[in-house]
């Protein structure tokens, strides 16, 4: 229930993606790096959406892979 449902809604809130590319991340970086990609994974992913963010060219990836567009109006504030 933590680590599916919990953990997921409160880094997705806390940091302005989506929870369910938190949890997506969780489980890709896991099968890709084992244990040690459980906790480098959301990382990862929050520099990849901070990097496109910040890039004209590809706002559109962090757009696609940030939360609720009020979640980020909320943020902002």
């Amino acid at each position: 229930m933590v680590g599916s449902y919990i953990e997921p809604r409160v880094s997705g809130a806390m940091l302005a993606i989506s929870p369910s590319v938190v949890l997506l991340a969780v489980f890709l970086w896991t099968y890709l790096w084992g244990l040690f990609g459980t906790f480098i994974g959301v990382p990862i992913v929050i520099a990849i959406v901070t990097f496109c963010g910040y890039h004209p060219s590809s706002r559109w990836i962090a757009d696609l892979l940030g939360g609720p567009a009020e979640d980020k109006a909320l943020a902002k504030s």
